[in-house]
């Protein structure tokens, strides 16, 4: 609106003025006649000629059109900002998307390469068990942590990513009455068990598992109640896993 009022006193301004040209005088001279009687004609300067003009002061109706045509175009620049702004908008959010989505495959493609395996001993002979109860098992060897899912501390492995996984675990004892039995948990759902008895000599184990884990599940093993697990130096007792790929 401060636009239209300027533009309208400008007319209003234009429509009252007197503009005047003023063309400057000619001065001139006659050329002298070759005579003896006569001296030679002074130059003549006329008066300066003044044009005045008046223009036609604008009537109220060219005004008024004058003033909705420039509104008009007002509006119009109004729309096309506004279109703009929500163009600009549409385009910050779909960017954002997309820098969600590259962070999401980046961190994607780092947690694709997960594997872990260890062992029970570290170096010396470890005899565990038995107990009257299943107990967690600690695997403190670690061999492979691809990824650092698996907590040696803890024995457990944490899935990072939804997604298809593979776990392995080879376990063994001396004989003598004991058995040897080793189930892996998934967070808190016994899901397969390893089992062997034999009453001399060295008895041993394997199981293999596939699992859909969730980001955050937890997989363990833990001892059969009763049961006895042996490991040395050789690490004959392991317990391994790795991603097969994500879902």
């Amino acid at each position: 609106m401060k636009m239209i009022g300027s533009l309208l006193l400008l007319l209003l301004v234009c429509s009252i003025s007197t503009v005047q040209i003023i063309l400057p005088p000619k001065t001139t001279t006659k050329a002298p006649v070759a005579t003896t009687s006569k001296p030679a004609t002074k130059p003549t300067t006329k008066t300066p000629i003044v044009i005045t003009v008046s223009p036609q002061p604008l009537s109220l109706q060219s005004i008024s059109a004058t003033v909705k045509q420039l509104s008009t175009s007002l509006a119009q620049q109004k729309v096309e900002i506004q279109f703009l702004q929500r163009q600009t908008k549409a385009q910050a959010v779909q960017l954002q998307k997309h820098e969600v989505e590259i962070r999401r495959l980046q961190l994607q493609r780092q947690v694709r390469q997960v594997a872990f395996s260890a062992s029970l001993s570290t170096r010396d002979a470890t005899t565990i068990g038995p107990f009257p109860t299943h107990t967690a098992l600690v695997f403190k060897h670690v061999v492979t942590n691809i990824g650092g899912a698996y907590n040696l501390n803890k024995g457990v492995f944490t899935a990072p990513i939804r997604g298809v996984y593979r776990f392995e675990w080879h376990v063994g004892a001396p004989g003598n009455s004991y058995n040897v039995g080793v189930h892996l948990v998934k967070n808190k759902d016994l899901i397969a068990n390893a089992y062997e008895v034999q009453s001399s000599g060295y008895a041993s184990t394997s199981q293999s598992v596939t699992l859909i884990l969730q980001a955050k599940d937890v997989v363990f093993l833990r001892l059969w109640s009763g049961s006895r697990l042996y490991d040395n130096a050789n690490h004959q007792s392991t317990f391994s896993g790795h991603l097969l790929f994500t879902i």
